[in-house]
């Protein structure tokens, strides 16, 4: 990504179009002066892309997934009322390592001592990482797991819900395409 971002930098295009926080990063550290228009960047103010979402400043504007970022409060909550003997339990939230991105939101964490629960990060590239990840969870009592969108729990989808299972570990999925009824 590194490459193609200084590649399109170098070539001084009008406009850069990009897709996703993995290709923001690099192409945001290739120009500062280029306009670039995200798509999709979970919380570009909180990545520091951006000053703010109304008339961001910079280089820099975009569309965010507005439900994703402030609905991870709403996850833990859905989790917590699945999972009512997950008080004083940790939920974890599982997904791609992003740099500059903490992988459990941070509202989130601002909410999580309301319901009574541990936020917890279960960084994960691949299948062999989840299967690390489920089986340090389930060593803990009282778990539950938050599955936020993002390109590893899309791609591994089947396994996530398929381990939840196995492990019998309650799980809030961001959509209705995500979850075990849909698989």
């Amino acid at each position: 990504m590194k490459t193609y971002a200084a590649e399109v930098a170098t070539a001084a295009p009008d406009v850069i179009l990009v897709g996703g926080t993995t290709a923001l990063i690099p192409t945001h550290k290739a120009t500062r002066s280029i306009p670039i228009v995200f798509v999709g960047s979970a919380d570009p103010v909180g990545q520091g892309f951006v000053e703010r979402l109304p008339r961001p400043g910079g280089n820099m504007t975009g569309f965010t997934d507005f439900r994703r970022f402030r609905s991870s409060a709403k996850l833990l909550e859905a989790l917590t009322q699945i999972a009512p003997g997950m008080s004083a339990g940790r939920a974890a939230s599982i997904a791609r390592p992003i740099p500059t991105l903490p992988t459990i939101g941070v509202r989130s964490r601002r909410v999580a001592p309301t319901f009574n629960v541990k936020p917890v990060a279960a960084p994960v590239r691949d299948a062999d990482e989840i299967e690390r990840a489920f089986a340090a969870l389930t060593g803990a009592k009282n778990g539950g797991l938050l599955v936020p969108p993002d390109a590893v729990t899309t791609a591994q989808r089947d396994l996530i819900i398929a381990l939840a299972a196995r492990y019998r570990l309650p799980a809030v999925y961001p959509s209705a395409s995500s979850s075990p009824a849909a698989a």
